[in-house]
Parts: structure tokens; sequence; C-alpha cells
């Protein structure tokens, strides 16, 4: 930069208007730059007569007029890379969240089979009088039955059951004989006038 800057070697007119191209090139492609990183445009173009003149220079350059000239130029340069870096969208590298994927891979719906395990907020059910289990999670007045039972299941969550130390969970209430309310590995059996789907393995 320094030797760039500082060059003693006397111009030439050919040098000159050289350097005067190669800064009107640079200047333009930092404003075209520029204009792209703006949200709002507008049209416009090179004054014919400066162009002209600028252009077509015939007044021999002195030295001085050819170090500023380098320097202008050198300028222009680096504005145009400036600019050109501040048009590129920020860009981040980023992986899926472990616990996320996990639980996403993993999930299934309440009132499942406890062979193939249940859910966090689901314990293991067997009703009195009654063959076989079921996956299912507490209820309340206040905190009604989850709606999403598994695939092909039609019965309906309700907060029927009661365990021996009070608390409340739901059991999906189907009509006796219709096995077919109560999923792939279930049936509905009869109990106290209605019918609770259970896992028969």
């Amino acid at each position: 930069l320094k030797d760039f800057l500082n060059a003693t070697s006397q111009p030439t007119e050919s040098d000159h208007s050289q350097d005067m191209k190669l800064a009107l090139t640079l200047a333009l492609l930092t404003a075209v730059a520029a204009a792209k990183c703006q949200p709002e445009t507008a049209t416009a173009v090179i004054d014919e007569f400066f162009l002209k003149d600028f252009l077509n220079a015939t007044s021999q350059p002195t030295e001085s007029d050819h170090s500023q000239d380098m320097k202008l130029a050198l300028t222009l340069a680096l504005l145009t890379a400036v600019a050109a870096a501040k048009c590129q969208p920020e860009t981040a590298t980023a992986v899926i969240d472990e616990f996320f994927l996990k639980d996403f891979l993993n999930a299934t719906s309440h009132y499942g089979d406890p062979k193939t395990g249940c859910e966090s907020d689901e314990i293991q059910v067997q009703v009195q009088g009654v063959q076989g289990d079921f996956c299912t999670p507490p209820c309340s007045l206040f905190k009604p039955c989850p709606a999403d039972v598994p695939t092909g299941v039609t019965a309906k969550p309700m907060c029927a059951l009661q365990s021996t130390s009070g608390g409340k969970y739901c059991a999906l209430i189907c009509s006796p004989g219709n096995d077919a309310q109560c999923g792939t590995n279930a049936s509905c059996k009869a109990i106290s006038g209605l019918g609770i789907c259970t896992y028969d393995d």
C-alpha cells in the first residue's frame, strides 16, 4: 500500500486516463452495490457532459494528480468491498435439538398399550373385574382427558376411573361388543352397563 500510494515515477497521459476510467468504474460499482442494499430505489444516469469531460481530459497530468487518482481508486475499491459485504444475508449453522428429536420420534398417543410403554404423564391401569390393561393419564374437574387417542380408535376418552387412593383417571368408553371402537389389539369390555377399551395381550 505504501509503495502504491507513494510511487514517484512520472505518470503518463495514458496512465492518467486509465486511472480516471478505473475510478469511474469503481464509483459506479459502489453505487450499484449500495443501491441493492436499500429497500427504496431510484433510477439515475451519469451526466453526459461530465462523463465526456471526465474521460477525455487532455491536460498533461502531474505527479500529484496521479497520486490522488491512485488514492481515489483504492478508496473506491474499498468502498465497493464494504458495500458488497453489507449486502450479504446473515447466516447461521444449526442442528436439530437432540431432546426435541428424541421426543418427536418416540412420541405416541395417550391410552396406548403398556407393552410398548406409556407416556410420561400416564400410568398402567387394570380395572377390577375387567380383563386387560391400558395406559391412562390423570384427570379432574379442571383437567380434562387428553383427546389424542391411538390410530383407529373412536372410543371417547372420559374421566371415568378412580383409584383406591382417590385419584381420578381417564378411560376410553366404548359400546360393549363393538371392539372396532378400541383400535388394534384392544377390545371393548363390558362393566356396569358401559364398555371400557383394554389391551388383551
